[in-house]
């Protein structure tokens, strides 16, 4: 290979090569490829011997630019593109498998093939992980883990399908509230022999009541103050009236005096002592339960026994002269006085009045016998029940035998 140009002359501390050469084109099978690391020649000998010292100068070497006679290859970055290629496939089969994994069952107490499947219990119990599980008519073979079989099998050994899972129904919890009383009233504070009677009349705050009691105490009976013993007509049983009702708020029994005219043998075991002071509590039951005793539902009265009936005199000498209230439009839970004015002769030294109230054209009760003053009148309190139409009467009675009165309601 020839070189046309010629090279400058090498002199002392220069290059031995200059920046004006030119390139050394070479034929592209002649040399191998160019390493690609940098090479570094040793630094050419110093021809210098005019000197022993050192030179100050920088010895470097600058490779000849190679030029080759055909067009350079393009370097291929094959590797890269089929790396990812495969990382593309790796992607898409772990993708794959997941998907069908998570579609697998994921009951961590089960093994492959089904485990939980006999139908003898020796086997069932020798397999690792399970346990027999005896049911009414059937019995399974089921994980230790629950109680819910994978198989089950009949009595006579065969295999049948599991029964379904059954979620337990929600209970709900009650709403209904414990009953609450309104207030209770007694028709009439005295019970007069054997064919009276009187009314006890009981009301509830709520509308579901389905059940009413009435407990009868004896006021001469005392556990301690205002605190009386059952009446026990029968030894060891307190007496009750008790009704069972629709779902309802109020409650009216009848007590008459044949009811109570027996010994109390609470009182008196050898049945000699017959209850005169009557107290009675009114109950209420609903689905949640029975009430507390409450003293807005707690009521009394007397019970007299009347002497013999005497021939009744002429009433000239007294009469009924009018009854005025002190409310005029009285609402639910309040209390009404009547008040009764009466004209009698000085031969009546003990004149007293009654009074009755109707609701709605119905009788509700008669009060007990209330002496007139030296003013001629006599009053009577009761509680409004409910709403309705309401009457009271008075009547005039030359005493408390009350053998001769005027008519009910000749003043109202």
């Amino acid at each position: 290979m020839s070189n046309d140009d010629k090279s400058a002359p090498t002199t002392n501390n220069q290059s031995p090569i200059s920046g004006n050469t030119p390139p050394i084109f070479v034929q592209e099978d002649v040399l191998p490829p160019m390493p690609q690391q940098d090479i570094v020649n040793p630094s050419p000998a110093n021809t210098n011997t005019g000197s022993a010292a050192p030179t100050d100068d920088i010895v470097s070497t600058v490779m000849p630019a190679v030029t080759t006679s055909s067009t350079p290859k393009k370097k291929f970055a094959g590797g890269k593109i089929i790396a990812t290629i495969l990382g593309l496939f790796l992607l898409v089969g772990g993708v794959g498998a997941g998907v069908y994994l998570t579609q697998q069952n994921q009951n961590i107490n089960e093994k492959a093939g089904g485990i939980c499947q006999h139908c003898e219990q020796d086997e069932c119990e020798a397999e690792d992980g399970c346990k027999w599980i005896p049911r009414p008519g059937t019995r399974y073979c089921g994980p230790i883990s629950g109680d819910t079989p994978n198989g089950s099998c009949r009595q006579d050994g065969t295999e049948e399908t599991a029964p379904p899972a059954t979620t337990p129904p929600t209970s709900t919890p009650p709403t209904t509230a414990i009953p609450v009383c309104q207030f209770a009233f007694v028709s009439k504070t005295s019970l007069f022999g054997s064919a009276d009677s009187l009314s006890i009349t009981s009301i509830a705050t709520t509308s579901d009541i389905t059940g009413f009691s009435y407990g009868f105490y004896n006021l001469d009976n005392l556990y301690g103050p205002d605190n009386p013993k059952p009446i026990w007509f029968t030894s060891g049983n307190q007496y009750v009236v008790g009704a069972t009702t629709s779902p309802t708020n109020t409650n009216t029994i009848t007590v008459s005096y044949n009811d109570l005219n027996k010994p109390d043998l609470n009182w008196d075991p050898t049945g000699t002592k017959k209850p005169t002071k009557i107290q009675v509590n009114a109950f209420f039951g609903n689905s949640a339960g029975w009430n507390h005793s409450d003293p807005k539902c707690v009521v009394q009265f007397n019970i007299t026994v009347a002497p013999a009936t005497p021939t009744a005199p002429p009433l000239t000498n007294l009469s009924c002269e009018g009854l005025t209230t002190n409310v005029a439009n009285p609402v639910v839970g309040q209390s009404v006085t009547g008040t009764c004015h009466g004209t009698f002769s000085s031969s009546v030294t003990s004149p007293v009045a009654r009074f009755g109230v109707s609701l709605n054209g119905t009788l509700l009760g008669v009060s007990g016998a209330v002496l007139l003053n030296s003013a001629g009148t006599a009053s009577y309190t009761t509680v409004v029940p409910q709403e309705g139409n309401y009457l009271v009467q008075c009547q005039i009675c030359t005493d408390s035998t009350l053998a001769n009165c005027t008519t009910m309601g000749q003043a109202n």
